[in-house]
């Protein structure tokens, strides 16, 4: 019997969220259902010129930090210890400072780095002496929101399991239980593979704020028979903002002749967004009227 009043051992109290923490998920939760992107703005910039190694010293620093729970976060060490082991200038290490307290309340970011520009960059796998390029042209921020619409038309696409949990078992699993493999054309030609992120639950789209769309639009087209033909790659291809052109094109370079098919229509179901898209260059409205043409999505009349 004298087991009877030995003490149960305690079970570990889980960590409470900061204030910090709370207001920076807040903001990511209404980003995704309402925005058009899922790039937070309050991000620091980081200058172009940065070092990689720099980059992922203290990336990796902060996920091995944010895995425990009891482990103090503090950005001006973490950027001291990088500063001296990768030679940073002043300014650079401030600047890093500044990044690391972003990443400090987003726990989310070092669990899943598709959201930042500067990380998507960083997952493409530059060489060891390679440097940030900066995002001038907005190349990186199309690549979060091309991940953003992946993401987003994954679960889109899953079965009610409330209303239809007879039909859940025969279904793919749903995105957040898979990663997904994508060739990158920014870096070194090397294969990611990008963990989806359980939190992240976006609901709308620009396009799914129109609701005289007819529901049939917003189904892809079959995809045809013969191999799409692609049109050389428009230099003007992404811009900032502009998420379902960006997905488009993202899926023009990237994707599967299926998924680039799903992704035309979703740009189809907006004439506005093809509008602008094809305003941008005369190449740019080549490549959407060939592609449009091949899968038999009509194109937007020049002024409506």
């Amino acid at each position: 019997m004298s087991g009877e009043n030995e003490e149960k051992p305690k079970r570990p109290q889980r960590r409470r969220q900061t204030a910090g923490e709370k207001e920076a998920i807040r903001l990511k939760a209404l980003r995704e259902k309402f925005g058009g992107s899922a790039i937070d703005p309050d991000e620091p910039v980081l200058s172009p010129g940065f070092p990689y190694r720099a980059i992922a010293y203290a990336f990796k620093d902060a996920q091995q930090i944010h895995a425990k729970p009891t482990k103090r976060f503090n950005p001006k060490a973490i950027a001291e210890r990088v500063a001296a082991a990768c030679s940073l200038t002043d300014e650079q290490k401030e600047e890093l400072q500044r990044w690391l307290q972003w990443v400090k309340d987003r726990r989310y970011i070092t669990r899943d780095g598709y959201q930042s520009p500067v990380l998507q960059w960083l997952l493409s796998k530059p060489t060891m002496n390679s440097s940030w390029p900066g995002d001038a042209d907005g190349g990186w921020s199309a690549r979060v929101d091309y991940e953003y619409g992946r993401r987003l038309a994954a679960k889109r696409d899953k079965p009610d399991i409330k209303h239809g949990a007879e039909n859940a078992a025969a279904a793919s699993p749903p995105d957040h239980a898979t990663g997904f493999v994508r060739s990158d054309t920014h870096g070194t030609g090397a294969t990611q593979n990008y963990r989806a992120d359980a939190e992240s639950a976006p609901e709308l789209t620009r396009g799914s704020l129109h609701p005289e769309q007819p529901s049939s639009l917003r189904k892809a087209k079959a995809e045809p028979t013969a191999a799409l033909r692609r049109p050389a790659f428009p230099s003007s291809a992404f811009r900032k903002g502009e998420m379902l052109a960006n997905n488009f094109f993202g899926a023009l370079r990237d994707a599967p002749d299926a998924e680039l098919v799903a992704r035309a229509t979703d740009l189809s179901n907006d004439a506005d967004a093809t509008r602008e898209a094809m305003a941008r260059s005369a190449d740019v409205a080549r490549c959407i009227k060939l592609l449009f043409d091949q899968i038999g999505l009509p194109l937007p009349e020049a002024n409506p």
